[in-house]
């Protein structure tokens, strides 16, 4: 496609062809990013997805999810709207709900709000919201804008802390 975009159009028309299928193709990969919830898996003394894991151990009351992309205008609905489904399956009723952020490198925006917004329908789901494994910039953009957000070292540590109804930042 690029050749014959050259041939019609010339070098520079092709190069802004290519880079403008490039962006598009960026945002449309990144508009249904990869996520999972996750469960303990003793033998791998960590977290891991419970749809590869199936010894995973799902903790009773947490949910435990992880998004592994940016959260950003083009997939922040589609987020909210899987850890909703994740929280609708939970095999027990769920008092927690923990994201695993170690793998969010960017938030703009709409990805706040959209982390606000799920905070809120938590708080009036009596669901507590705990981030784990944040970088220092991204938790602190998500505390910036989400009311009583609680943020912890390790995954571990954020369920540990949810199970307790701990409400420190650790």
């Amino acid at each position: 496609m690029l050749l014959r975009t050259v041939v019609f159009f010339g070098v520079l028309q092709a190069i802004v062809v290519a880079v403008g299928l490039s962006i598009i193709d960026i945002v449309r990969r990144s508009a249904r990013p990869y996520d999972a919830v996750l469960g303990w898996v003793p033998e791998l003394e960590g977290y891991r997805d419970v749809a590869l894991h199936p010894k995973a151990e799902v903790t009773p009351g947490a949910v435990v999810y992880r998004l592994d992309d940016r959260l950003f205008f083009a997939n922040a609905t589609y987020v909210r709207g899987r850890i909703e489904e994740a929280l609708r399956g939970a095999p027990t009723e769920t008092t927690a709900l923990v994201l695993d952020a170690e793998a969010i490198t960017h938030i703009d925006s709409a990805g706040l709000q959209a982390l606000a917004d799920l905070a809120d329908s938590l708080d009036d789901d009596r669901i507590e919201l705990h981030f784990a494994r944040a970088k220092h910039a991204i938790g602190e953009r998500i505390a910036g804008k989400v009311e009583g957000a609680r943020f912890h070292g390790t995954v571990r540590a954020a369920v540990v802390a949810a199970v307790r109804g701990e409400t420190e930042t650790g």
